[in-house]
């Protein structure tokens, strides 16, 4: 398998050795899953209560969350961990008796996905393995194959079709990777939408999330496909039909995808409310995902509700982008943003990066340009600028020891004008020139400033 990252072991379908996860501030490693041949049930005594494991020598606090028909597999959850290291292990290795009830479980994810049975392991995307980090609700129409084949998904890195088929997948994407087969996505070669931004074979596409919310249109299209199978006329608006459906499918399947890596967010109203923003690369024609950001329709203060960019291609300067345009598009509108809370520890991270390297340049640019540091009003002068929302500018002065007793001020005596040009991130320019359709406004009639 092909490893974009320079001294990052691809992982290796079907052996023995540990699994490596790739993109994670820290090397996440858990043991292969000997997923059972069999069905299994969530186990009687529930979360919270604590179990012992001997975990490579060391012991360590488990819950388990399910058990095998024949019980020999135990599901169990890492207390310590956010998810990502759950997993089968064999139960005479789990001890039979109960941890004290005052014994913490300490789990650091409040979220109740994190307590879920991972179905799959990890998915063939393109030409990588990629492991799962959390569960997805994928159909459980496809709990026997992922049992059988290790846990194993196999996604279009195009439309995100999915299958547990190898032959399935090598016939969908067909000899020059197209995509093939009767679905509503054959053909496309990127995301159904519009494209924003187009640079050095990236892109970003606005796909609308509702689109394709008609009850009716499913059904439209199946009688579509039906006539053009039977050789009689396709209905009237059948294209209309295909594009609504397309979408439908597409973002469906984009959401599939990346609650693998959330742990923090949670679907729960559809695509309807929201905008998807995808980052795909070109090679050949072919525009892959590379990841996402998603933004709800109408509700300007929170200018992004999650954000993924696959782990393979994390740390290369495009989560950071993400959140600029997602600013960008706050600044088109008139006002100032911040991101959906709760954040995931990862997103946390990226934003106070991102937050401190605007602010230090900003303040770097206003001492360099202006040569004075009196204001009575600095905050919103860095709020007008950025399009980052006043608590989050405010929070990160705070952290940088910058906050006078003034709510309004910082304390310039502090402030170190050399820090800025340490900030400057080039891999955070835009070409502006590269930026076009965006909500309506052509490149040149708005004023972008770059990083």
């Amino acid at each position: 398998m092909r490893n974009p990252k320079k001294g990052t072991e691809t992982t290796k379908a079907q052996t023995g050795r540990k699994r490596t996860r790739q993109g994670d501030a820290k090397t996440i490693v858990r043991p292969t899953q000997p997923i059972p041949l069999e069905a299994w049930k969530h186990a009687a005594d529930g979360p919270g209560v604590a179990y012992a494991y001997n975990w490579d020598g060391v012991m360590k606090t488990v819950e388990r969350l399910a058990v095998t028909e024949s019980k020999d597999y135990t599901y169990v959850h890492l207390a310590e961990g956010d998810g990502k290291l759950d997993h089968w292990v064999e139960s005479e290795k789990l001890s039979n008796d109960r941890l004290t009830s005052d014994t913490p479980t300490r789990s650091t994810s409040s979220s109740s996905r994190s307590r879920q049975v991972r179905r799959v392991d990890h998915i063939v995307f393109g030409d990588m393995i990629i492991p799962a980090w959390y569960s997805s609700p994928y159909p459980a129409a496809l709990n026997a194959d992922l049992m059988a084949n290790g846990g194993r998904l196999f996604v279009c890195d195009v439309c995100l079709k999915y299958t547990t088929s190898a032959a399935q997948m090598t016939r969908h994407r067909g000899e020059l990777g197209n995509c093939l087969g009767n679905g509503p996505l054959r053909g496309i070669h990127h995301p159904p939408g519009s494209q924003i931004y187009a640079h050095n074979g990236w892109s970003l596409w606005d796909v609308d999330g509702g689109a394709a919310q008609e009850p009716h249109l499913e059904e439209e299209f199946m009688m579509w496909e039906h006539s053009s199978i039977v050789g009689h006329a396709p209905p009237a608006g059948s294209l209309a039909i295909l594009e609504h459906a397309g979408r439908l499918r597409f973002c469906n399947n984009l959401c599939l995808l990346t609650r693998l890596f959330l742990d923090t967010k949670l679907n729960r109203y559809g695509t309807n409310p929201f905008r998807f923003f995808v980052l795909t690369e070109e090679k050949n024609g072919r525009h892959m995902v590379r990841g996402m950001f998603s933004r709800e329709k109408g509700h300007h203060k929170n200018n992004l509700s999650c954000i993924v960019v696959l782990p393979p291609w994390q740390r290369s300067g495009w989560g950071k982008r993400l959140i600029h345009i997602s600013y960008l598009l706050s600044r088109i509108e008139g006002g100032s943003g911040m991101p959906e809370k709760p954040l995931s520890a990862l997103g946390k991270r990226v934003y106070e990066a991102y937050h401190k390297g605007q602010v230090l340049d900003y303040l770097t640019t206003r001492l360099t340009l202006f040569g004075h540091r009196e204001s009575s009003k600095i905050v919103s002068d860095i709020v007008a600028a950025t399009s980052i929302d006043r608590e989050d500018i405010t929070q990160t002065l705070r952290k940088l020891g910058y906050m006078s007793t003034n709510a309004n001020d910082i304390d310039w005596t502090a402030v170190d004008p050399r820090l800025g040009t340490s900030f400057a991130r080039p891999e955070l320019q835009l070409d502006q020139s590269a930026l076009f359709h965006l909500h309506g406004i052509e490149p040149g009639t708005q004023q972008i400033t770059e990083i």
